[in-house]
């Protein structure tokens, strides 16, 4: 006699074994076969009143994969659980962190990453002047102060030079076509 062993946690049906006789059947077993396996999907059995499982269905089995949150793409969660995927997440993956969702598709919020990318060089650019150029500048200062005007001219040379370098390694992106 064949019967199909149930998950006693996701009510699955998980193999097909032989029993010699219906009382070697245990209790956590289906002995009506079941669907056969489809791709996508769990074979998850049906139980009546009495707690017997009398058949069986097709549950969405997305486990493992990441679903994306739909208002917010840089949002993410792991499927852990049988059935379908949250209401307002979708398997979808976004091209870049500044992604909408707008009618069914990631599309690009072209203005947000622009301003993403102007801070993040803009900030790059604060750090440099701070831990560069401004040093530089207040050395020449003293140094003019001090009398020391070739010395300080050769501090704002080292200035200028480390600012032109800045502005070539760190430049501003372009702003996005409207």
């Amino acid at each position: 006699m064949k019967y199909w062993m149930i998950d006693p946690l996701t009510k699955e049906v998980i193999g097909e074994y032989d029993a010699q006789s219906k009382w070697n059947v245990p209790r956590n077993a289906m002995i009506e076969q079941p669907l056969p396996p489809k791709q996508g999907f769990a074979v998850v059995a049906v139980f009546d009143e009495s707690g017997k499982a009398i058949d069986s269905e097709y549950v969405e089995d997305h486990r493992g994969a990441t679903i994306y949150d739909e208002s917010d793409c840089t949002k993410s969660i792991v499927v852990s659980e049988l059935g379908r995927i949250k209401v307002g997440f979708t398997t979808d993956k976004p091209l870049t962190e500044f992604d909408e969702r707008i009618n069914g598709a990631w599309v690009t919020n072209e203005s947000n990453k622009y301003i993403a990318e102007y801070n993040a060089v803009d900030t790059r650019r604060r750090e440099i002047y701070t831990t560069v150029i401004n040093p530089l500048e207040l050395e020449a200062l003293r140094k003019e102060r001090a009398g020391e005007s070739e010395l300080a001219n050769e501090y704002f040379k080292q200035a200028d030079a480390a600012t032109e370098e800045m502005k070539q390694a760190h430049p501003f992106p372009e702003p996005p076509q409207t």
